[in-house]
């Protein structure tokens, strides 16, 4: 069955015909993004863009059901704010260790006592929101990250890796993500349903 929708999506032309005649605006169901209705097409009930008819076809390809629904919008906004919830914190640990190394240099030795409380509240905090995104991306193990985030160097491997997951989810939803993750603005007019890529 999937091999015989796939040919129907294949043959099917990019724009496709049009899935309304009015010149309002409807939403892609496997994108969620908004788009003319002109540039919607209908298939198995849904309405689809040329952009939702490729990650189709490569649910179609992989033997998947074109009917699945993916990854969520909700979903899609949990992982864009917890990504950039971890991305601050580490810019802030790393700002308190320098921070706390200045303070040295100046003769300011107390910042050297307060270092080991900020790394520990660091790590708390840290270990919440690192959960909550290794969840959000749909890890198999989530606690996993938080155990790496304990070893200096396995954490730091784990935050890279968790990182580069979800940024591939967000970059493959067509999201712009940044060196902070997805602008708070972006990610407004996603969920507005009015961000176009």
């Amino acid at each position: 069955m999937a091999d015989n929708a796939y040919e129907k999506m294949s043959a099917a032309p990019a724009e496709g015909a049009p899935a309304g005649t009015g010149t309002g605006m409807g939403k892609c169901s496997v994108t969620g993004k908004s788009y003319p209705e002109d540039e919607l097409v209908t298939f198995q009930g849904q309405l689809v863009s040329a952009e939702g008819k490729q990650i189709l076809l490569d649910r179609l390809r992989i033997g998947a059901d074109a009917q699945s629904p993916g990854i969520t919008q909700t979903a899609l906004v949990r992982v864009a704010k917890a990504q950039r919830a971890v991305l601050w914190l580490i810019l802030l640990y790393f700002a308190a260790i320098f921070g706390a190394g200045l303070g040295n240099g100046a003769g300011l030795h107390a910042l050297a006592y307060i270092v080991p409380f900020i790394y520990l509240a660091v790590l708390i905090i840290g270990a919440i929101l690192v959960y909550r995104l290794a969840h959000a991306i749909e890890s198999a193990a989530p606690w996993l990250y938080v155990v790496l985030l304990v070893i200096p160097i396995g954490g730091l491997i784990g935050l890279l890796i968790l990182n580069g997951k979800a940024t591939r989810i967000l970059r493959d939803a067509g999201l712009r993500v940044g060196l902070m993750g997805v602008k708070r603005s972006d990610l407004d007019r996603f969920q507005s349903g009015n961000y176009l890529g």
